[in-house]
């Protein structure tokens, strides 16, 4: 794929911030990142600069979401998931034990990777 964008300034290329990267590469590390998500794996290698965050992720069947910002009723990070999570509740814990219930949204596709998505929290565990 990067052969099409050989002169395309890097900034140009869509690359994830680098605590999403430098996330994705520590699950990835710790055998905790699944196997879908990887179509994304090379830009957020390509992204992944300095540390990791303390709270990597929260992950479910279906869904992960990269460096969590938990806010009262929201929690706000990169979301990486497939078709059967959109428009539904789904249960994600992190590899510290936290967990949540968050709802997500609809979308075009099998597979989507959005940045600094916000997600509606259902309830907080």
């Amino acid at each position: 794929m990067n052969d099409f964008y050989l002169y395309e300034p890097q900034e140009d290329q869509n690359i994830p911030m680098y605590v999403y990267g430098a996330a994705a590469m520590e699950l990835i590390r710790r055998g905790l990142f699944p196997k879908w998500g990887l179509f994304v794996y090379k830009d957020l290698k390509q992204s992944a600069d300095g540390e990791p965050p303390d709270l990597l992720a929260f992950i479910s069947e279906g869904a992960i979401l990269l460096a969590p910002r938990v806010k009262n009723d929201s929690v706000k990070g990169m979301l990486i998931c497939e078709d059967k999570t959109f428009n539904k509740q789904i249960k994600m814990e992190s590899p510290c034990g936290q967990s949540l219930i968050v709802t997500v949204p609809s979308f075009d596709g099998r597979y989507v990777a959005i940045e600094d998505i916000e997600l509606e929290i259902v309830k907080n565990q």
